[in-house]
């Protein structure tokens, strides 16, 4: 509801409680097709929003629900678990995923952490296997990055990426003069 309203006529009013059920209800309904275009169809919702059809002061019609304030991103509510159990399905078994990065309570990341002396290759192998029919398929069809890591190295890619296409994480290096100015810069008092 936070980031919510429905504005008529110069007026803002609240979705109803049913109106944001029956959005995150199409976020959350079976679809037939495989977990690759179930994500590409969730990630449009997780963009676009979706219209629900709300009564306000005598007039129906229908209101954009969003699922994510992209204007404003400290509109956003933002959690990271830690071993975040999730039950595989057909069966009472969990997963494990090390983290796993939602916002507004939808799972956007997640990531495998593995030990130095376990190469990263392994965290990419779990991502990928937790994305298969009788895993967790479940919690991926919103997630938006994968990570995969060790002390050393870092892979990055989408629901579906095959191993050998994972990205190798690069950072540009900082030159140490620069760090001392942007350290050493007060901040403005409207910032």
């Amino acid at each position: 509801t936070r980031i919510n309203r429905v504005e008529l006529r110069g007026a803002s009013y609240p979705f109803t409680e049913s109106g944001l059920a029956e959005a995150i209800e199409r976020l959350k309904r079976p679809r037939p097709s495989g977990l690759l275009r179930i994500n590409e169809e969730l990630t449009d919702l997780l963009l676009l929003g979706t219209a629900v059809e709300q009564t306000v002061d005598g007039v129906t019609r229908a209101f954009q629900v969003k699922f994510v304030d992209w204007a404003d991103p400290g509109a956003n509510v933002f959690h990271a678990c830690a071993e975040f159990d999730v039950e595989r399905e057909h069966t009472t078994e969990a997963r494990r995923p090390d983290i796993v990065l939602f916002v507004n309570g939808i799972p956007f990341a997640v990531i495998e952490c593995k030990g130095p002396s376990i190469g990263v290759e392994q965290a990419v192998s779990q991502n990928i296997r937790n994305q298969q029919d009788g895993e967790i398929a479940t919690l991926f069809r919103t997630v938006q990055l994968l990570i995969a890591t060790n002390k050393n190295h870092v892979r990055y890619g989408t629901v579906g990426t095959a191993a050998p296409f994972w990205s190798k994480w690069t950072e540009l290096e900082d030159r140490e003069t620069d760090m001392l100015a942007a350290a050493n810069t007060p901040l403005d008092a409207d910032q």
